[in-house]
């Protein structure tokens, strides 16, 4: 893909589009489109290599949860670049738009401190816990995160409602886990909130070989005030 390829992606976003480009934050097709078009030369082409697409259908809004790993590799540059992007799609005249985007390259570790204005805040305090609970001898605790129709994506295997998803992430083949955060970014989509970590995974304390993740959720809050997980995706990025 080069600069001319690169103008024709205007057409999927809009005005009320959100991208978070490795910490930068952008609003509407104009800054989002600017911010593509200077990434790159635009007589540069840009290969993208796709190594793991989950994607989930989103019940409110009709919406569908896309997350996408694999690498990039401008021209003349030896080494590719691994990447992770999560996408919220909306549709639109019997087509689709971005509504939320959120791209990560490899090694970047650019962060904006939380906001309220993205809910990175609740997305921090969530996930926080989240990963705490997960990494204890107990999981069972995660439970209370999910509902009758959440929907679960675990290396390619679907799994719905509370009883499969704790039965998944209960019998997992380890003994000991570590998540380790590298970035945690947000967007709020509706009343819900966009979210997608990347970092580093320790198996039965294998802190010096750490593999790499990366995990998206939707999260939607409850009638009591708090927040659960509406949909979950989670790849080891490891092609």
């Amino acid at each position: 893909m080069n600069g001319q390829t690169r103008a024709n992606l205007q057409t999927l976003y809009r005005d009320a589009s959100l991208c978070t480009w490795d910490s930068a934050q952008l609003l509407g097709m104009q800054a989002i489109m600017s911010k593509k078009m200077t990434l790159f030369p635009p007589t540069m082409n840009v290969q993208h290599n796709m190594t793991t697409c989950d994607s989930q259908p989103v019940v409110e809004g009709h919406a569908i949860k896309i997350m996408i790993t694999g690498d990039m590799a401008p021209a003349g540059q030896p080494t590719p670049v691994k990447f992770s992007i999560a996408f919220l799609l909306l549709p639109e005249g019997g087509s689709w738009i971005i509504a939320n985007q959120i791209f990560r390259t490899a090694g970047n570790a650019a962060v904006n401190p939380p906001n309220a204005a993205d809910k990175s805040d609740v997305g921090k305090a969530f996930t926080d816990f989240y990963y705490q609970t997960f990494d204890s001898p107990d999981r069972s605790g995660l439970q209370n995160l999910y509902q009758d129709n959440s929907l679960l994506t675990f290396e390619n295997e679907p799994h719905m409602g509370v009883q499969a998803i704790m039965t998944k992430l209960t019998t997992l083949n380890f003994q000991t886990v570590q998540h380790l955060v590298a970035t945690l970014d947000c967007q709020p989509h509706g009343a819900g909130i966009l979210v997608m970590v990347v970092g580093d995974l320790a198996v039965d304390g294998g802190v010096t070989t750490p593999l790499k993740f990366v995990q998206s959720f939707v999260l939607n809050p409850t009638p009591a005030g708090s927040w659960f997980i509406n949909h979950d995706i989670f790849r080891l990025n490891i092609g």
